[in-house]
């Protein structure tokens, strides 16, 4: 055994010659009459400078993780939004739409699931996840994953079908993007593993008790054992590379998060995970119960069952409501502001049939120059500022001054120049509680979540113009 010391430290190397550890040498000098001794203390630090050198680089890699996804979502919230105005366009043939167009929005959405499911997994892993609780229409819920999977499903010829029990309430009281969330991850997996020919069946009942609902997705696909059973929610292994079936093998994709994932998000929701049944050659059965509150007044049930046939184009109604905004928005600017080229030009895209003006800035600080600024007169509109600009749609992360600092000075602008205010709707991806208290703050009326959905802008322009 060979070491040396430096300032009371060495670093010790085994005979073998391949092998360090470290120690720390702690020394004292004792005088005893004329005799003098040294005591010295050694520790051995190897175990201790590991952990922390491995934690070290798991804070790295987490970091790393969250800066790559959030810019993954990036594109995607321009690559999404772009696709959805183009299938609601009435110039583009069916057959576009149909071999085209929707086989690239589900595929876009699914990837979006996927960059979502890594985000989550972060902040699961650092105890950062909150719930976003609201009042939401269950049977909606439903139809959107069906909108989702519906391509992907025809594609496999695979049938799909969803249910809801006459005891399931109407609307109920939870967070509806996390239940969506788990019910996307295990309908993604059950179409995933189900051959040609089979069906994914997706159930909505009534739970043990009135306060809880009772959610089940059912293939009859391959299944599995009891050993990959054991397996399912463990992160990062894919279960198609831990199977023996050949249906498994035949699609190795997935890297093995989504269900730990939901497993959790189940249990924060108030249930306790997911349980799972499955046999191999007759199918699985992924099933979990949460807490709701249920809310009863008032609402008129709607008991009938989900058609599976409904599409994603435009109804009359919609038309028609469409048709009055075009007649309330004549002449009237909407200021975008965000970095990103391509998020204003989705936007842009996403309101071009509202009959809008647009004006663009590309940071907060240009924003809020051009409120500042802004004497002279836009062309069709009135002379002072609330009439040229009705409505400012800001991105949150900006260089030099972000969403939440340029609209308050904006609103001190407007403040000083003595005129109404301007309604301003943050569009962000930032979903979370404390993100929407503090816009709340500085004066942001309205949210719209990245990638922004045409429901939601009509919904907007209809409360803000």
């Amino acid at each position: 055994y060979q070491r040396r010391v430096h300032g009371g430290k060495c670093k010790g190397k085994l005979k073998n010659g391949k092998d360090f550890i470290w120690v720390e040498v702690k020394s004292r000098i004792i005088q005893n009459n004329s005799s003098l001794a040294v005591l010295l203390v050694v520790s051995e630090l190897t175990d201790k400078i590991e952990n922390i050198q491995l934690k070290e680089i798991d804070e790295f890699k987490d970091k790393l993780l969250a800066v790559v996804t959030h810019e993954l979502r990036t594109p995607l919230n321009c690559i999404i939004p772009l696709i959805a105005t183009a299938l609601e366009s009435f110039d583009i043939p069916e057959e576009i739409r149909t071999k085209i167009l929707r086989p690239c929005l589900s595929s876009s959405k699914l990837l979006q699931n996927l960059v979502n499911d890594i985000l989550d997994y972060y902040q699961i892993k650092h105890n950062k996840l909150r719930l976003e609780m609201a009042e939401f229409r269950i049977r909606d819920k439903l139809q959107e994953i069906y909108q989702l999977f519906e391509v992907q499903a025809q594609m496999k010829n695979i049938t799909m079908r969803i249910e809801v029990d006459e005891g399931v309430s109407e609307y109920i009281y939870s967070d509806p993007n996390r239940i969506t969330q788990i019910l996307n991850n295990l309908t993604s997996n059950a179409i995933k593993f189900t051959p040609s020919g089979g069906s994914v069946e997706i159930f909505a009942r009534r739970g043990i008790c009135d306060e809880n609902i009772y959610l089940e997705v059912r293939d009859h696909g391959c299944g599995m054992s009891s050993d990959i059973i054991q397996t399912l929610f463990t992160d990062f292994v894919s279960k198609s590379k831990t199977t023996l079936s050949p249906d498994f093998r035949s699609n190795p994709t997935g890297m093995g998060i989504g269900l730990g994932i939901s497993y959790n998000l189940v249990k924060l929701l108030g249930g306790e995970g997911i349980q799972v049944e499955s046999e191999p050659g007759k199918g699985s059965c992924f099933s979990f119960e949460i807490p709701i509150s249920i809310k009863d007044n008032n609402y008129t049930l709607d008991l009938s069952p989900i058609s599976p046939k409904r599409h994603t184009t435009f109804t009359s109604l919609e038309r028609i409501t469409r048709e009055v905004i075009v007649m309330k928005c004549t002449c009237r600017n909407v200021l975008i502001v965000d970095d990103n080229m391509y998020n204003i030009l989705s936007l842009k895209a996403q309101l071009v049939n509202y009959n809008l003006n647009f004006l663009k800035a590309f940071d907060g600080q240009e924003a809020v120059d051009l409120i500042e600024n802004l004497e002279n007169k836009i062309k069709g509109c009135g002379s002072d500022i609330c009439q040229r600009i009705k409505i400012i749609f800001m991105d949150y992360e900006m260089p030099q001054l972000n969403g939440l600092k340029a609209t308050a000075m904006i609103r001190d602008i407007l403040k000083r120049k003595e005129v109404p205010e301007i309604p301003i709707v943050l569009n962000t991806a930032h979903n979370d509680a404390e993100t929407k208290a503090e816009a709340l703050k500085v004066g942001i009326e309205m949210f719209v979540s990245k990638p922004s959905s045409t429901a939601q802008l009509k919904e907007i322009l209809t409360a803000l113009l």
